[in-house]
């Protein structure tokens, strides 16, 4: 059967981001920012997650939190479908940040389980998407307490590691998100982790369950989709992240997230500027960094 991804029904609307897809493609190794909580429409999908290995059928509810390394794959290499809703951390620590045992940073917050039978859960998924795919006039109420009932009983504190990480393993995983234009060599940021080649790559797998290359491949995506959205040229982005053109970065994006970046070009473009402000104002814009930071 001919490998193909299809992804429809992109919505945008108060930091949640929805896509449908219909596709027998295997998903490599990859991670979001943001929380992606979905459900499966029809067929049968198997990942691996931070939770282990996990299979999900129709009916099932399917979970990733942010900086979750995780792929996924046809369970009979037939097309299986599954719509999946994206939500920015800071949105769903906004709905947390009220309950007694929360009023955390939205980096310290992930999914409790990666595959969730539940008629309830599932009822309430339904009845956000509904929502946002409705052409009614927006009752913020009503979408609110949706979104609401159907995250937060989803949600607990982020298990903290036992071993500190080793600080120079720290600075490499920065370096990896903060400067994702340029390429530096294992033997450069070994001398930043003043350990070997090879234990650097041993350390930072651990870490985030992504090698020094693949994070930084991970970064690079990460980085383009937030400026995409912002309202930039592919172009300017492939260039601005450290892909070697708009060929390069539409390949690369279409094979981990299995759309392409136009997909997510915002309906009325943003500037620069208000890209700039936004992450300003919205701690969980660079959500992923402080995700694997945390993570044991």
């Amino acid at each position: 059967m001919q490998n193909f991804t299809e992804a429809t029904d992109v919505a945008w609307d108060r930091g949640i981001r929805r896509h449908a897809f219909s596709t027998n493609h295997s998903f490599p190794r990859h991670s979001h920012d943001e929380f992606g909580l979905g459900l499966m429409t029809a067929g049968a999908h198997r990942s691996a997650s931070g939770h282990g290995p996990v299979v999900a059928s129709e009916g099932d509810l399917i979970t990733v939190s942010p900086g979750e390394v995780h792929d996924g794959a046809s369970v009979d290499r037939r097309v299986r479908a599954w719509t999946m809703l994206y939500i920015a951390p800071s949105t769903v620590a906004s709905f947390c940040i009220d309950e007694d045992h929360w009023g955390r940073e939205d980096n310290e917050l992930e999914f409790s389980a990666a595959v969730v039978s539940d008629d309830r859960a599932r009822s309430r998924f339904v009845d956000v998407d509904r929502l946002l795919r409705s052409s009614l006039p927006r009752n913020d109420l009503q979408f609110e307490e949706a979104v609401s009932r159907l995250v937060v009983p989803m949600v607990r504190l982020r298990s903290r590691g036992d071993q500190p990480t080793h600080l120079g393993v720290r600075r490499v995983i920065e370096r990896l998100s903060d400067d994702v234009a340029s390429t530096p060599t294992l033997s450069e940021l070994a001398t930043i982790a003043g350990v070997s080649r090879f234990q650097l790559i041993r350390a930072v797998e651990k870490k985030t369950g992504l090698t020094p290359f693949a994070l930084l491949k991970q970064n690079r995506l990460n980085e383009a989709r937030r400026l995409i959205t912002a309202g930039w040229s592919i172009a300017e982005v492939a260039g601005a992240t450290g892909f070697s053109d708009q060929s390069h970065l539409t390949r690369c994006f279409k094979a981990t997230y299995g759309v392409t970046p136009g997909a997510l070009r915002p309906a009325s473009p943003r500037t620069l500027s208000g890209e700039l402000q936004q992450r300003k104002s919205c701690p969980g814009g660079r959500g992923n960094r402080a995700a694997l930071l945390q993570r044991a």
